[in-house]
C-alpha cells in the first residue's frame, strides 16, 4: 500500500524550511516539483525537504562550520 502524499502550500513550505516565500518561488524555478490544486500552488512535502538538503549541503558556509564542528558532511549527489 502506497502512502498518502502531504503538499504544503508555497508559505507553508517556507516555514516548514525556515526559508522566505521568495527562496521556495526560486527553488521552484530551480527545478522544485509543485502542482496547482484548487487555485493554490502546492509543493510536495518529501521533494521539498529533499530540495531543503540539497541547496543547503550545496552552500560552502555551511560547509565549513560543518567541518570546523567536526560534523560529517552529506555526499548529496
Amino acid at each position: 500500500m502506497e502512502a498518502e502524499l502531504t503538499y504544503l502550500t508555497t508559505r507553508a513550505a517556507a516555514r516548514r524550511v525556515g526559508r522566505s516565500v521568495r527562496t521556495i518561488r526560486r527553488w521552484r524555478r530551480a527545478g522544485l516539483a509543485w502542482r496547482v490544486h484548487d487555485h493554490l500552488i502546492e509543493i510536495e512535502k518529501e521533494e521539498l525537504l529533499r530540495m531543503w538538503r540539497r541547496m543547503t549541503f550545496q552552500n560552502p558556509i555551511v560547509l565549513k562550520k560543518l567541518r570546523a564542528r567536526g560534523e560529517k558532511v552529506p555526499d548529496l549527489v
